[in-house]
């Protein structure tokens, strides 16, 4: 997925976002970008979670 893809994706799930978890997800992807550490962060979070 190149730069451009990730930004609408971003965008994508900006205007569906409005569960506490699709606002962390989104918060994750802005700040690690469409990386693996973003990934492992996500996965922390959730497991964080339950």
């Amino acid at each position: 997925m190149n730069e451009c893809e990730t930004s609408n994706s971003l965008e994508y799930l900006k205007s569906i976002g409005n569960t506490a978890l699709q606002k962390k997800i989104i918060e994750i992807l802005e700040q690690y970008g469409n990386t693996s550490e973003a990934l492992d962060k996500i996965i922390e979070y959730v497991e964080s979670e339950c």
